[in-house]
């Protein structure tokens, strides 16, 4: 069983430190990721996911794509 331990976590072992900051990190992004959502939903003129859903406006959904790809851009860019 040690062994299987060495091979998921490296030689050191699990730190709890770095899990925590990883936590804590995906948190922040996730939050990050609600608050863009949020706010593009408030800029937009018309009722953002009816929008998209049931009126299936494909220019509204690559641009809430686009939003969350520059979140996870920013929050991958600060981990590491």
């Amino acid at each position: 069983m040690q062994g299987v331990c060495v091979l998921l976590f490296g030689m050191e072992g699990l730190n709890l430190a770095y899990l925590l900051h990883a936590l804590a990190y995906a948190a922040s992004g996730i939050a990050l990721f609600a608050g863009a959502l949020a706010l593009l939903s408030r800029a937009v003129p018309v009722p953002f996911w009816k929008a998209i859903i049931e009126e299936q406006n494909m220019a509204l959904a690559v641009v809430a794509g686009f939003v969350a790809l520059s979140v996870a851009v920013i929050v991958a860019s600060a981990v590491h």
